[in-house]
């Protein structure tokens, strides 16, 4: 796969892969993922908790606003800091 393509239609989200069809592409594909790959087989636990301890990090400081109290500026800063780590950590499931 080289990647893929998304549309939003009604409300729906649509993916299309983009499949690698060049035996070339595909052997040099293929080399550089058991090399990126070999980290996570050598220590998948290792690699996981940091992922774990960064999210909890990010939650950590997410609930120290008061949003009762905080300013309008604060309290857009902390959406912001919201929406990056939902994307942040929303990324490790493709991993």
């Amino acid at each position: 796969m080289q990647g893929w393509e998304w549309e939003i239609k009604d409300g729906g989200v649509y993916i299309a892969f983009m499949i690698v069809e060049d035996e070339n592409e595909i052997k040099q594909r293929e080399e550089k993922f058991r090399q990126s790959i070999l980290p996570f087989i050598q220590d998948y636990d290792g690699l996981w908790n940091n992922v774990i301890t960064e999210m909890l990090d990010r939650y950590d400081n997410l609930k120290k606003c008061d949003v009762d109290k905080c300013s309008n500026i604060q309290l857009a800063e902390n959406f912001e800091e919201t929406l990056l780590a939902y994307n942040g950590c929303g990324n490790y499931t493709f991993i």
